[in-house]
């Protein structure tokens, strides 16, 4: 009796394995209504009732979650592409001691300065830097190890991260 119970019940188990659906992504939207069009050659797409979506991004460039987008979307940046024109220079790096930091005066006036060691804890945050002939940070109390420097531009056009080693 229970093998004949173990052989339905191993049956019963092929069948339904055979007969199951993997769950599979593919760009649908799920909406009332909405709308693909062109215009002056570029192309957008709307619908209405989809759910709340992030919307990060610069003039140029914009990144979107969900379904609703185009398969072969690659973001290279996102902000100013311009903030590479900082001519922003980090010296010495291995540092000992004081770290110096020059970047463009002609770009803006000043940038904000935050270090986070490997496992992300903040060393410093939005630490001012006005000038831009050569801002310091004391680097005497960090212990040895590798950090990320990162520097902010303050009304938001776009962020720099210069890994800096302790020594």
């Amino acid at each position: 009796m229970n093998r004949f119970i173990l052989t339905t019940l191993l049956w019963l188990y092929v069948l339904y394995a055979g007969t199951a659906q993997d769950a599979t992504l593919f760009n649908q939207v799920i909406g009332s209504t909405g709308h693909i069009g062109v215009q002056q050659g570029l192309t957008y797409a709307y619908t209405v009732g989809e759910a709340v979506i992030v919307t990060v991004g610069s003039d140029s460039r914009t990144l979107t979650q969900g379904f609703h987008q185009p398969e072969h979307t690659r973001i290279v940046s996102v902000g100013d592409p311009d903030f590479a024109n900082w001519d922003i220079q980090v010296f010495p790096n291995p540092v000992s001691e004081v770290l110096t930091i020059r970047f463009s005066a002609d770009r803006g006036t000043s940038l904000t300065a935050t270090v986070v060691d490997l496992v992300g804890k903040a060393i410093l945050q939005n630490q001012p830097l006005s000038d831009p002939d050569g801002s310091t940070l004391d680097c005497r109390s960090w212990q040895p190890g590798v950090y990320f420097l990162i520097l902010q531009d303050p009304v938001g056009r776009g962020s720099s991260t210069v890994r800096i080693i302790r020594l």
